[in-house]
């Protein structure tokens, strides 16, 4: 059956709702009917009734009035007064039996006559008080002469000064009157004297009763306004009302509300009837909805909460006899089907890395979570974190192109989850999993170049230094990069729980600092998490931030080495030095602040820095006619690899009116190297504009004389390693002998770095050195310093002493 059929059946209580009102309506209407139609009857039959009792006082009013003419006796009492008590009797005795029909028959003097016998002065009644002389026929009330004769009393006057003839009217004249009359089925027709007491009724079972004066005066003024005044007598529920009737009389009409309500009670009986039918209909009809609607909702709500709570064998009734309520089951079951597929697919992308499918570091911080939790359970056992970090990717990554980056990364990723499967499982992105305590490894990315391994149950510490041993086997073999091979190398750092940290968040922080640490020791090796690397990590932060400071104008300095010739120990320029004095931090070493702005990516801007400052310096020198010869900067890796470099540059020179040949640029040969490309285009320009270049630190790299042939400089700087040893180690003398002898082939200065000693100078000279710099000549000095030594230099002088103390160059 479909829906819009039981929307038919649910519309019957919209039917049974207007019927009953209209029933109770209909039921109220007709109570009123049958009331005002009682109160009708009653006032009509009080009204017939007062016609009833005055027609038999008239009646009473002519039988007196014969009474008289027919005695002449009585005729003679308003002349001749009053007989004799035996007379008098003997005549009231000859009327009663001529007039059987009165009770009691007296003769009563005017007030102002004395009383006849048998009534004597000083028994005189009150009622004789109440004989209006002014009236020729009077009623006294019921009970005038005694409780005995309740019927009313009729006066008539004998003649107008004469004496009155009273007659007590008898009850059952009026009662006659009162049965004569038209009333209702079962009316209560009674007839009440001034004491209320029932005089006459139409019925003589109720003549004993008697009404209460408040019953009564209810009763009168029902009667006066027309209205059935509810009256209960005894057992009986009574309606009616009363009228004030001559002579002291009251009438009353009391009728049973059964009765009254006759028809009303057929018409309730036959409402409740129908009324009860429809409230059976009505729960039919419920049950029928509970059954074919209410019942199918019920099933699907229940469905939907199972659903609501994972429940996999929960099912929709999707075969339900209702057409609608199976199609709605159906598209549920899909939408839910669906909803599972998304969520699973929405859960794998939350919890996954989206390049490699690896877990990221969200499902990794709670997988974390658990295990120390499940350790804190067992209360034995250790497992350990470790953070790998790829080297040089960066120069991998700007060199190749993000996407061989990426590729990259896909492939580092595959190799680290083969190397690690051989010691345990790899969990899968799957939260549920993380409250499992089954012991399972674990191989995340947590961004970038970086990957986090989580290795649990280990028995020793030493198990965690075997697996990344084993690690850097997996990458002996170089990884296929498109049609390139790259030799991938990392930098690892293992911290182990319980002892390097308690939560997620620290274990994985110790890590990274222990991984800064196998960088800072030289790259591609591990190191294990010590409380003084921590320390490290915070002083390295601390420079971090204090050179973002120094970069806005704190701090930083500028000082000059000079250069000179040998053999003649002529001024020929000066090497470019910054300084940093911090307030906090004290006097910080080049070789200190420069990795750490290399690190933070920092280096750019205390490169451009020192090299503003310095050209400022030269274009100052010669504005004031000062010739301090030429100014060796030095270049950072990171400096060369910058896109724009060459414009920048010649740029700046252009603006504070320098030749290039005023400048001589520094460079490791790693730093052209590692982006070979992007490099040599800056140099090409700088050199074809006219900029000189020096290797430094020569003999330090991996491919020094490749580097030499494959790009033209103009100056090759002899590392200080070399020049230390001199004059000890015959093999650094070699060394140093072949370098000057190479060089000077190629046409290049040789400058020697470090010399301190005049041994040194000699030796260097013998060999064919051209150029030296070192604490022995000279100390770095500050600007002004420079100046002055530039004025006050002479031929043979090998420098001014200076109180500065000696650091390491950089640019």
């Amino acid at each position: 059956m479909q829906i819009r059929h039981r929307f038919l059946l649910m519309g019957l209580p919209g039917l049974i709702v207007p019927l009953a009102g209209l029933a109770a309506s209909a039921l109220w209407l007709q109570w009123s009917a049958d009331e005002t139609a009682a109160a009708r009857l009653a006032v009509m039959q009080t009204r017939a009734l007062a016609q009833g009792v005055s027609s038999a006082l008239a009646r009473a009013e002519e039988d007196l009035e014969r009474m008289v003419a027919s005695e002449p006796a009585l005729a003679d009492l308003a002349t001749q007064g009053p007989p004799a008590a035996a007379a008098l009797e003997a005549l009231l005795k000859r009327l009663a039996r001529a007039w059987p029909a009165y009770g009691e028959l007296r003769i009563a003097p005017p007030p102002a006559l004395p009383n006849p016998a048998p009534v004597s002065p000083r028994e005189r009644p009150a009622w004789m008080l109440e004989l209006d002389a002014s009236r020729t026929n009077q009623v006294l009330p019921a009970g005038t002469f005694s409780p005995a004769a309740p019927g009313p009393v009729l006066a008539h006057r004998i003649a107008p000064q004469g004496p009155w003839l009273l007659a007590a009217v008898p009850v059952a004249v009026i009662d006659g009157e009162v049965g004569s009359q038209p009333a209702l089925e079962r009316p209560l027709l009674w007839l009440l004297d001034n004491e209320r007491r029932i005089l006459a009724a139409s019925h003589a079972a109720h003549v004993p009763w008697s009404l209460a004066p408040a019953e009564l005066d209810a009763l009168l003024a029902a009667g006066a306004a027309g209205q059935i005044h509810r009256q209960r007598v005894e057992d009986l529920d009574l309606g009616g009302l009363a009228q004030a009737l001559p002579g002291g009389l009251t009438a009353v009409v009391l009728v049973p509300r059964a009765e009254v309500f006759f028809a009303s009670r057929w018409l309730l009986a036959g409402l409740g009837g129908a009324f009860g039918a429809g409230l059976l209909l009505w729960f039919l009809h419920g049950l029928l909805a509970q059954r074919l609607l209410v019942r199918p909702i019920e099933d699907l709500t229940e469905a939907a909460k199972a659903f609501v709570r994972n429940d996999a064998g929960s099912g929709l009734p999707v075969s339900h006899q209702s057409v609608e309520i199976a199609a709605l089951a159906k598209t549920l079951e899909d939408v839910r089907r669906h909803l599972r597929e998304s969520t699973a697919e929405a859960h794998r992308l939350i919890n996954a890395d989206a390049l490699t499918g690896l877990p990221n570091r969200r499902y990794i911080m709670q997988r974390l979570a658990a295990e120390i939790a499940r350790l804190e359970r067992r209360a034995e056992g250790c497992f350990a974190v470790m953070f790998i970090d790829l080297d040089n990717f960066k120069s991998i990554n700007d060199s190749m192109g993000h996407k061989a980056g990426d590729r990259l990364v896909v492939k580092v990723a595959q190799r680290l989850v083969q190397a690690i499967r051989a010691y345990d499982s790899v969990v899968p992105p799957d939260l549920e999993q993380a409250e499992s305590d089954t012991p399972t490894s674990l191989v995340a990315r947590l961004g970038g170049d970086e990957f986090l391994l989580v290795l649990n149950d280990l028995k020793q510490p030493e198990d965690a230094a075997r697996i990344a041993q084993r690690l850097y086997a997996a990458f002996d073999e170089p990884v296929g990069i498109d049609t390139l091979q790259v030799y991938v190398s990392m930098s690892i750092g293992i911290v182990l729980h319980p002892g390097s940290g308690d939560t997620a968040e620290q274990l994985i922080k110790n890590a990274d600092v222990a991984m800064y640490a196998a960088k800072g020791a030289g790259k591609n090796q591990f190191r294990f998490y010590e409380a003084s690397m921590e320390r490290s990590a915070r002083r390295t932060l601390e420079i971090e931030n204090a050179i973002r400071q120094a970069l806005t104008g704190q701090g930083l300095s500028l000082s000059f080495q000079p250069l000179f010739s040998l053999p003649d120990r002529q001024f020929r320029g000066a090497e470019v030095l910054v300084r940093w004095q911090d307030a906090a931090l004290g006097t910080l070493s080049p070789a200190e602040f420069i990795p750490v702005a290399e690190a933070c990516g920092l280096i750019h801007e205390l490169g451009n820095w020192v090299l503003l400052e310095a050209l400022t310096q030269l274009r100052d020198w010669k504005r004031a006619g000062l010739d301090v010869g030429r100014l060796s900067i030095n270049l950072s890796t990171h400096q060369v690899e910058s896109e724009g470099l060459a414009d920048r540059v010649l740029s700046l020179i252009s603006r504070m009116e320098l030749a290039p040949q005023d400048i001589e640029f520094e460079l490791t040969e790693t730093a052209v190297f590692r982006h070979r490309a992007v490099a040599v285009r800056n140099l090409i320009a700088l050199r074809e504009a006219g900029v000189r270049f020096a290797l430094d630190d020569f003999g330090t790299g991996y491919s020094s004389l490749s580097w030499v042939q494959h790009f033209t400089v103009d100056a090759v700087k002899i590392d200080r390693s070399f020049v230390q040893a001199i004059g000890t180690q015959d093999r650094h003398r070699a060394v140093v002998a072949s370098v000057v002898e190479l060089c000077r082939r190629l046409a290049l200065d040789v400058v020697a770095e470090g010399v301190e000693s005049e041994e040194q100078a000699e030796a260097l000279c013998m060999l064919g050195c051209t150029h030296a710099q070192g604490f022995y000549l000279s100390h770095p000095l500050a600007p002004e310093s420079l100046a002055a030594f530039v004025r006050g230099f002479a031929v043979g002088h090998a420098g001014i002493e200076v109180s500065e103390p000696a650091h390491r160059r950089t640019g």
